[in-house]
């Protein structure tokens, strides 16, 4: 399998090779360009990856979370993992650790998981950061030996910075569009409806620290979801409504940005919105907020 790589960086621009360093040289060696030549390195645009799960091998591959998951500390987050088979390892104790700094160090969060188990509920402590890895701890039942794997890539874990950040409504749009909507097992039934209401917010950062992967958490929603939801989060109360800050997903002291909010409509009569906004200050804390209503009445132009 090849996966292009959409953000090329100064890397090595041909990873077929191995690179090396030799002390005095100045330079590296194998280190190329994309077209196989020079020592410092290229746009790499291509990379080769190895399957995802080999049965003969002894391997954990953590499926969820993916990577890239906007939650809130407290959140339920649920972990699912597989182990390889074919090797004579049979689990008989499972573990899960949190990192904060992409992977650098963890703590446990979660023991005692019986070793029959692939998915677990854990609880997201009060942290905040945008480098969030999950690492599941595999014990061997004949040995005693540990085997672990990590999640593919960062999510976050935001806590709430309402204070920080001023939240006006801008207008509301009525769409006569059909909808469905199935949200995953536990998040809430099964719902449609022929119409939805598309409500513009403007989000300003008044504080003086910067909010990185900012998003709403929904505190009520009556009667209707919202489908510009997360696809993991919640229909209506829980749901969470990633904030677009651009390119470095930092939303700055002085910043504005609007975000839409898309309410699939399971009636025409009056219901009540309520957000709150989430992130990770960088460089300084942000005090809690209270819950903004953005909508109560019934859906219309406005």
């Amino acid at each position: 399998m090849s996966a292009a790589d959409q953000v090329p960086l100064s890397l090595d621009g041909n990873p077929a090779t191995k690179a090396s360093y030799t002390a005095g040289s100045g330079g590296w060696a194998g280190y190329e360009d994309s077209a196989g030549a020079g020592s410092s390195g290229g746009a790499d645009v291509t990379s080769i990856l190895p399957p995802s799960l080999d049965g003969s091998r002894l391997n954990i591959r953590v499926d969820a979370p993916a990577g890239g998951e906007r939650l809130a500390a407290g959140d339920a987050l649920r972990v699912s993992w597989t182990v390889g088979t074919g090797t004579g390892f049979i689990p008989a104790g499972e573990e899960i650790w949190l990192s904060t700094d992409s992977g650098v160090s963890h703590f446990r969060i979660a023991d005692g998981i019986p070793g029959s188990t692939n998915s677990y509920s854990v609880i997201l402590p009060s942290v905040a950061t945008s480098q969030a890895r999950i690492r599941v701890l595999v014990q061997d039942a004949a040995t005693g030996n540990l085997t672990f794997g990590d999640n593919p890539a960062n999510f976050t874990i935001g806590t709430n910075v309402g204070s920080g950040i001023a939240v006006a409504f801008v207008s509301s749009s009525l769409l006569e569009e059909s909808w469905s909507d199935s949200p995953s097992p536990g998040q809430g039934p099964a719902a449609s409806g022929t119409s939805q209401l598309a409500i513009r917010l403007n989000l300003t950062n008044t504080g003086s620290v910067a909010i990185a992967t900012p998003f709403l958490g929904v505190d009520a929603l009556s009667r209707n979801v919202l489908l510009s939801r997360e696809p993991d989060s919640n229909q209506a109360v829980g749901a969470r409504q990633p904030i677009d800050c651009g390119p470095s997903q930092v939303l700055s002291p002085g910043q504005s940005v609007q975000v839409v909010l898309t309410v699939g409509l399971v009636n025409r009569k009056k219901f009540n919105l309520a957000v709150s906004v989430f992130g990770v200050p960088i460089g300084g804390a942000v005090a809690p907020g209270s819950s903004t209503t953005i909508w109560q009445g019934k859906p219309r132009v406005q």
